[in-house]
């Protein structure tokens, strides 16, 4: 299947999905998706976190030698 044929079918796929949820009302789409990017978000800072400790612990030598 060429790049093509994958996008129309993610496009139909995601109007599916879209479309499905948006016949379960405003209010509960609001109570599902808000606390799951809410965790999302913070998924997302734990690895940002998470990344920049393990680049500060990296030991690194006292001194560097001459070349």
């Amino acid at each position: 299947m060429d790049s093509r044929g994958r996008f129309c079918n993610l496009v139909i796929g995601t109007g599916a999905v879209a479309f499905a949820a948006g016949q379960l009302g405003f209010s509960t789409l609001v109570r599902v998706l808000y606390p799951a990017v809410g965790y999302a978000g913070l998924l997302m800072l734990g690895g940002l976190f998470y990344g920049y400790v393990k680049k500060r612990m990296v030991p690194s030598p006292a001194f560097k030698p001459r070349e």
